[in-house]
């Protein structure tokens, strides 16, 4: 799901409209899995708030952390567990 840049200024396609609208859209579907692309951890932090069955794993880009976007993947809790999770990608990823 590309939640598409949260920082951009483009009125009614802004994130505080975005953000309500990719909630719904959860809501109606029910994912059990889910990725989403060009995030930023406060749109992260925003689906996990909103979204309460839903947990994520992923990384900002540009420093294997939690800076710049992220490639995430959500997961159901009720649904789904995860086995294993890396905090950091390795150095020579980065």
């Amino acid at each position: 799901y590309n939640v598409r840049m949260g920082v951009a200024k483009d009125g009614t396609n802004s994130w505080q409209h975005r953000g309500p609208a990719t909630i719904a859209m959860l809501d109606a579907q029910k994912p059990d899995v889910f990725g989403v692309q060009e995030a930023f951890d406060f749109q992260i932090e925003f689906i996990e708030e909103f979204a309460e069955d839903y947990k994520s794993v992923g990384v900002g880009r540009d420093d294997g952390k939690s800076k710049g976007e992220y490639m995430s993947i959500f997961w159901n809790k009720k649904r789904v567990k995860l086995l294993k999770e890396t905090k950091r990608l390795p150095e020579e990823l980065i």
